[in-house]
């Protein structure tokens, strides 16, 4: 079970809000960063037309498939969504590392954010048969945050959980407000878990258990 809670409801308690502000970093980290944002940018435009086509193909408008060539489009499609979602977490990185990226914090509907998730992450849990059950109540208050931000997270926590689940299982996601004005997030999935000496790894960069 992954749990994680968000401070998101009420107003502000006096501390800075809506910015993340990393150390000064050296020219040669500058300098990476830079690599990293020319980089994602330069990868969206052939993945672009790489879906598109794909998307053409998957579509029959370049004539009927076979049930095995569906088959191999639906990953090829799935594999596609994967490295986008990588070149955007790559040019935040890049923009974090440049010197601070403002965060555009507004109310948002939890529930009908990981609808938004489920659907983009279709093509993978199909491919699996893996059912991603959202069971956060529609009553639950907004939340205050910035929404291309949580939908990152939630699609980055949600694909490896699709990733590591056994196929025909179950991913259930629930949401509870805590007694100090928080929001806490579970997802339940049944796959193998991490090992317990590799939890105090799991924030560190570029980490991959065993």
């Amino acid at each position: 079970v992954l749990r994680f809670d968000y401070a998101g409801f009420g107003e502000s308690d006096g501390e800075p809000r809506g910015e993340l502000w990393p150390e000064r970093e050296s020219a040669d980290t500058r300098a990476a960063a830079a690599f990293l944002a020319a980089l994602s940018h330069d990868l969206r435009t052939p993945l672009t037309s790489i879906k598109m086509h794909v998307d053409n193909l998957y579509d029959g408008i370049e004539g009927q498939l076979s049930d095995n060539q569906r088959e191999t489009l639906h990953r090829i499609r799935s594999n596609i969504r994967r490295l986008r979602v990588l070149l955007d977490d790559l040019l935040d990185l890049s923009r974090l590392e440049a010197g601070g990226r403002a965060l555009q914090c507004g109310p948002i509907q939890l529930a009908e954010l990981l609808d938004h998730v489920i659907t983009q992450l279709a093509d993978l849990s199909d491919l699996k048969h893996v059912r991603l059950l959202n069971a956060v109540s529609r009553g639950l208050p907004p939340i205050e945050g910035d929404q291309p931000s949580l939908t990152r997270v939630f699609t980055n926590i949600l694909d490896n959980a699709v990733k590591f689940s056994p196929p025909y299982s179950a991913i259930d996601i629930t949401a509870v407000r805590s007694a100090r004005d928080a929001v806490t997030v579970s997802v339940l999935d049944r796959g193998c878990g991490i090992p317990a000496e590799d939890l105090a790894n799991i924030f560190l960069p570029f980490f991959r258990s065993s």
